[in-house]
């Protein structure tokens, strides 16, 4: 703000008047210039009269300073940058490392000198790594209503929420619990709260009304559709891993993104589940509660290759095995061909199956206790006398199995052999094999006959692993063991009682399952014969098959009751394998499926090493970009796991404002930390957050919203200043009004200490003692030779009495004044007796970027490195004149007192000159909801980014800086703008062809910097809240550009953050009006530049 000049005259204007009173006053001077002494008079006196005009016209401006001195009005100095620091340790590190306040760490400035930041508190770094991180919420639910009032059955309301832990129930009934709760009962459990907005929001069939469309809103036509009506609750667990937050590596949604969660009960067994179609039949004491498919999937497992990136990985495919009927799993069924791979589960290879519980609905299953599990495969084919062999060879020649075979080919030889192979059957060690085919045998000799079979003798093979053995106690039926007869077809089986364990081999370059057939002597015929000494030729009578077929069944005579038992029976809960082999060879139940053990939505955090003492600090980067109503904020219960899994409370100071705001949680661990795996293969050393309080609100509906950024350990908040230790500040005359100059400026805080052990008595010494900040110095003889005070500061003298030691301070200078001995106590006589400890730093070359900070000042004992994590904020510089005087009257009116919403106003801008704009909306909390004694303050940073958003730390230092000049009752909220984008559709019409890229980026350009919200608008001072640009202002912007010979058509288009078109401005008339909480900003536009020839 500036005064009206007085006079408008400059040396120029005086000397013009000059010479156009010469021919009046002084005809005979001619007035030449540059040799005329009379000019150069002339000139000067117009010089010294501009001069005194300044002056006078400065009059106003410095009697108005002068009054601001008066009323103690200063400049705000300096702020400093604030910046988050954490340390690293350096490797083997072996025990904690004391990080002291004050420690000092340098960044570099955007002038490219060095900023200093010193640490704020004492710390506690410790050689411990977090390595885990995982939320999780163990009361989400699931509602189905099986019964609906008046026989409306099949009725599905299904909704997620989460209030209080509950057991889960058979039924239930609702009823009205206030305006907008209903209340669930059920038996023998706890009652369950929900609001209704939030039930009514996730209806997804229409509950007798068209409320799949229009959602209900009343209490009561919600709840007399389902009163009384049947009730299943099943509950679901989720657990979330935001591992990848640590160290800001990448960022997370709270309570939020894949659920990692999983109920698996796997199966594993290398032969039995060697199978592809097939029957799988899962029994056992408590099994038959796997049957249910509301509850449960059970899958088999396929590894498959795929090419990603050009790389072929190979990766886990699990395949839905068919249920036996509609109302049970067991049997298993296996109606596709396709094999069960050997995949790797919990670092076991082998062929697995695994029953899963459906989206992680614990509820039902949770208590399930099996005490006996065996397995048992059998073919799965449409033709009941077997499957299929995989392949067979004779000799290293391939057949086709669905032709006639010739098993020692047709002219059979000595020593050839017939190779089956079959994975499904011959894997199954222990299993009853029937081998059945169509046989036309070999003819046996008869008199005259020359195609005759000479005892041929077959030998029946199996691989051992070592080497071919041979079946034993084979059954033949329908069919000699030589496969020689008449010629008559017969249907023959070969019975293997009991398969014994073979192994896979490969044959001719296949590996499988085999047996083999070896013709060992006799034969089926020859080449030739010799008789009466004549070579005569020969004959063959080979055997033929057909219809190979083979089939596998369970062989229970004689063994013992662990004989099915497959190899491996693992339960996955909680990111947890168990091996549950174990319990069930001893006679012990186990329970297949385990929910979370947390009654309350949790934070994990899992450190590689026990945490010991402390405080060990941690750092929660948070995207503070959502605001939280305080009735939102969920309180933490922080604990940490100790001895025998007893979770204990450690002296915490958390504040984070429930994980809404970034911050520091500092813990102190007094106990001994135990390690334990939860969600994690390794043992590791948690400590947990738990949301105890605001158990109505949905919590992970509002921490979806925000994200963690990252944690960073061994953190600590640092000041962007440098402490000055003890400097003498000069010597007191004893006079009034003394003022002295501390060397560095400008100051942050602050202790002026006065020497007064000469003016004091003994008595009165100890009496300061008692009161006061007292820096006593003694000699060797243990004499008093110093008496160091610590003087108070004030804002004025006026209060201050001849005895109060009192003085001001200048900060933006470092002038320190002292009272006259009537308003404020004249510092005694001595030399060199006041000295001063303060810290001095501030402005915006400490706002650096995050990494930057880097250079500790000096060494600590296994610190290796330090940086800052995120970008360092809040610094500003010394308050300009100017706009001193635009505040100071303000400050008279509101006296640091905020009353009025223009107090709250000029409060905001008072705490940081990065503040540019500021919008108050009383009675409104951060949601926009009506609150009485609520005060929202929306802030906008001062930025060229296309949408200034204020900094997390700048909204801390508006918040702290308001709320300790405002009402205690009132409560504050410090938020950012809501934005609303504006897209430009536009045809600029032009008669210059080769102008058209040049208007086409010329337009694009004016019209981003006139939607800038701070530095656009018509004047470049930026849009207020809500404001809306017109056509009319659009098409003069665009007409002015050169060559534009008209705007042939125009659109403004609004969406929302969310990309949600919200209106679109075709026409002058068209008016819409943003909420009081938007800005408006610059979207990408769509302008084009048309060429009409033949004009200009």
């Amino acid at each position: 703000m500036s005064s009206p000049e007085l006079i408008k005259k400059d040396m120029e204007v005086i000397l013009q008047e000059i010479k156009g009173k010469v021919p009046y006053y002084t005809p005979e001077w001619t007035f030449i210039d540059d040799i005329d002494p009379g000019a150069a008079l002339a000139k000067i006196f117009a010089h010294m009269s501009e001069m005194t005009i300044k002056k006078l016209n400065d009059a106003p401006q410095r009697h108005f300073l002068s009054f601001l001195e008066t009323i103690n009005a200063s400049l705000i100095p300096a702020r400093p940058a604030r910046a988050t620091l954490t340390f690293l340790l350096s490797k083997g590190t072996p025990e904690n490392v004391l990080i002291p306040a004050l420690t000092q760490v340098a960044g570099q400035g955007a002038d490219g000198k060095p900023v200093l930041f010193e640490t704020e508190t004492n710390i506690t770094a410790t050689p411990s790594k977090l390595v885990s991180v995982f939320s999780t919420i163990d009361n989400n639910y699931l509602f189905n209503w099986d019964e609906m009032p008046g026989n409306e059955n099949d009725r599905i309301l299904e909704f997620l929420d989460r209030n209080y832990d509950v057991e889960w129930a058979r039924s239930g009934t609702i009823t009205k619990q206030g305006n907008d709760i209903i209340k669930i009962t059920s038996a023998g459990n706890p009652d369950i709260l929900f609001k209704l907005n939030n039930i009514t929001n996730k209806v997804k069939l229409e509950i007798g009304t068209d409320a799949s469309h229009d959602l209900i809103d009343r209490t009561d036509e919600f709840t007399a559709k389902i009163e009384n009506g049947r009730l299943n609750i099943y509950k679901q667990d989720e657990i979330f891993d935001h591992t990848i937050t640590i160290d800001g590596t990448g960022s997370s949604g709270f309570f939020a993104g894949k659920n990692q969660q999983e109920h698996i009960l796997y199966i594993g067994d290398k032969n039995r589940l060697n199978v592809t179609t097939a029957r799988i039949q899962v029994e056992g004491k408590g099994s038959q509660n796997l049957s249910n498919p509301l509850n449960f999937s059970w899958e088999y497992g396929t590894e498959v290759t795929e090419k990603i990136d050009g790389k072929e990985i190979k990766t886990i495919k699990w395949n839905i095995l068919t249920p036996a009927n509609k109302s049970s799993w067991l049997p298993l069924i296996k109606s596709t061909d396709e094999p069960i791979s050997e995949i790797e589960i919990n670092g076991i290879k082998s062929r697995w199956i695994r029953c899963r519980v459906i989206n992680s609905r614990i509820a039902p299953v949770r208590d399930m206790e099996i005490s006996g599990l065996n397995i048992s495969t059998s073919p799965y084919s449409s033709d009941a006398s077997g499957i299929k062999p995989d392949m067979a060879f004779i000799n290293d020649v391939p057949v086709d199995i669905t032709k006639n075979i010739y098993p020692f080919g047709k002219k059979p030889q000595i020593y050839n052999t017939f190779y089956i192979a079959c994975d499904d059957a011959f894997s199954k060690t222990g299993y009853i094999v029937e081998i059945s085919f169509d046989l036309t045998p070999g003819k046996t000799a008869a008199a005259g006959d020359k195609k005759t079979a000479d005892n041929p003798q077959l030998s029946w093979e199996y691989w051992d692993g070592m080497g071919w053995n041979c079946l034993e106690k084979l059954q033949f039926k329908n069919t000699p063991d030589n496969w020689a007869g008449t010629d008559e077809c017969i249907s023959p089986e070969i019975i293997i009682p009991s398969m014994p364990a073979a192994k896979p081999t490969t044959v001719n370059g296949q590996e499988k399952y085999w047996i083999r057939v070896r013709l060992v002597g006799g034969d089926y015929g020859k080449e030739y014969m010799i008789k009466n000494n004549q070579v005569e030729p020969g004959s063959f009578c080979p055997p033929m098959l057909s219809n190979l077929r083979i089939n596998y069944i369970k062989n229970s005579a004689g063994q013992d009751k662990f004989a099915d038992q497959p190899e491996y029976i693992f339960s996955k809960n909680n990111l947890v394998f168990k091996n549950c082999i174990d319990e069930l060879n001893t006679g012990k139940t186990f329970k297949p499926f385990e929910s979370i053990p947390d009654n309350y939505p949790s934070l994990y955090f899992g450190f590689d090493k026990p945490l010991k003492g402390g405080p060990v600090s941690l750092f929660i980067s948070i995207d503070e970009n959502i605001d939280y109503s305080e009735n939102k904020r969920p309180g933490l219960k922080w604990q940490y796991l100790s001895k025998n899994s007893q979770w204990l409370e450690p002296d915490i100071l958390d504040e984070t404002n429930g994980l809404t705001k970034s911050e520091m949680v500092q813990f102190v661990i007094s106990g001994e930390m135990a390690d334990e795996k939860i969600f994690t293969t390794n043992d590791l050393y948690w400590i947990r957050a738990q949301a105890v309080q605001n158990p109505v609100v949905e919590l992970k509906d509002i921490h979806t919203k925000s994200k963690l950024l990252g944690l960073y350990l061994n953190s600590a908040w640092a000041l962007q200043s440098r402490t000055v230790a003890y400097e003498i500040t000069g010597s007191s005359t004893g006079e009034s009004r003394q003022v002295f100059r501390l060397m560095n400026a400008p100051v942050l805080s602050e202790k002026i200490l006065v020497d007064e052990y000469g003016t004091l008595t003994e008595i009165e010494r100890k009496a300061l003692g008692n009161n006061k900040y007292i820096d006593e110095k003694k000699n060797d003889s243990g004499n008093v030779t110093e008496f160091w005070v610590k003087w108070d500061e004030v804002p004025y003298f006026l209060d201050s009495g001849p005895k109060d030691r009192h003085y001001i301070i200048d900060r933006t200078t470092g002038e320190i004044r002292f009272g006259d001995g009537v308003h404020g106590m004249v510092p005694s006589i001595g030399q060199n007796n006041i000295k001063a400890i303060y810290s001095t730093g501030g402005g915006k070359t400490g706002n650096i970027p995050a990494r930057k900070i880097s250079k500790l000042q000096g060494t600590i004992a296994f610190v290796d490195k330090v940086y800052n994590p995120v970008a360092s904020d809040g610094g500003a510089d010394t308050e300009e004149v100017d706009a001193l005087t635009k505040r100071a009257p303000f400050v008279l009116k509101h006296r640091n007192r905020a009353v009025a919403l223009q107090d709250y106003q000029m409060l905001v801008k008072e705490a940081s000159n990065k503040v540019a704009r500021v919008k108050i909306l009383p009675n409104l909390n951060a949601e926009g909801m009506h609150m009485p004694g609520t005060i929202t303050i929306v802030i906008v940073p001062g930025s060229m980014d296309a949408k200034p958003v204020p900094t997390p730390e700048l909204r801390h230092i508006v918040e702290r800086y308001v709320s300790e000049r405002c009402s205690n009752l009132a409560k504050l909220n410090v938020i950012q703008p809501s934005y609303v984008v504006v897209r430009i559709s536009a045809i600029l019409v032009t008669h210059k062809i080769d102008a058209i890229p040049v208007i086409e980026q010329k337009a694009k350009s004016q019209i981003t910097d006139f939607l800038h919200p701070l530095y656009g608008g018509l004047e470049g001072k930026g849009w207020n809240f809500g404001a809306v640009p017109c056509i009319s202002d659009i098409f003069p912007l665009f007409e002015k550009i050169e060559n534009v010979d008209y705007v042939s058509e125009l659109t403004i288009q609004l969406y929302d953050e969310d990309n949600l078109k919200l209106t679109e401005i075709k026409r002058t008339s068209d008016n819409f009006k943003l909420p009081a909480d938007t800005l408006l900003y610059s979207g990408e536009h769509d302008i084009s530049a048309k060429w009409i020839p033949g004009r200009g």
